[in-house]
């Protein structure tokens, strides 16, 4: 169903995951907060893709019944920990095998990390109207709006998927489109 969903859904159903190359990630993450307090981050899904046994992405599935006025932040910190783990699983690889890169360099230029796909996936029969970018959620004078990086989420409002949408799918997951008019 995961594999399903992220093909209908970013590849425009096309078989590019495969079940049998997802692996899960780990989907808690642990932080040390500006007041010097830990604090704690769950993602809700997390799925490694690999192919011949190594990772070449990352897919994420953060699953909503309700509006979240704070959701670019959340995406922010569940997409930052990810590539933070990438990073530190990178450093202790070179460091098995001694070639650690500088400290402030942390890994060398021919190492590149996953891309991690985030899918906000909105299950409300209501239209989103929170914010949907990091943007939406400030109170961001015009003259700082292009010293302020942006972070939009991929919100899927599923109760309003197009037809042609729903139709790519060949999971169970199409099975709660019947009953609504969709796909009966």
């Amino acid at each position: 169903v995961f594999a399903d969903i992220v093909n209908v859904l970013v590849y425009r159903g096309a078989s590019v995951v495969k079940p049998e190359n997802l692996r899960d990630g780990p989907t808690t993450s642990v932080f040390k907060a500006a007041d010097g307090k830990l604090g704690q981050k769950n993602r809700d899904i997390l799925k490694f893709d690999t192919e011949h046994g190594v990772e070449i992405r990352v897919y994420g599935l953060e699953n909503q019944t309700h509006i979240s006025d704070v959701m670019p932040v959340r995406v922010m910190g569940y997409d930052f920990s990810t590539y933070d783990w990438n990073i530190r699983k990178e450093k202790m690889k070179n460091k098995e095998q001694g070639r650690e890169a500088d400290y402030t360099a942390e890994l060398w230029p021919d190492q590149k990390l996953c891309p991690v796909v985030t899918l906000v996936l909105y299950f409300g029969t209501e239209p989103w109207s929170g914010p949907t970018t990091l943007h939406g959620m400030l109170d961001l004078p015009e003259n700082l709006k292009c010293f302020v990086p942006d972070y939009p989420i991929n919100l899927v409002q599923v109760a309003f998927l197009k037809e042609e949408e729903i139709s790519l799918f060949q999971s169970d997951f199409r099975l709660q489109f019947t009953g609504r008019g969709k796909l009966d």
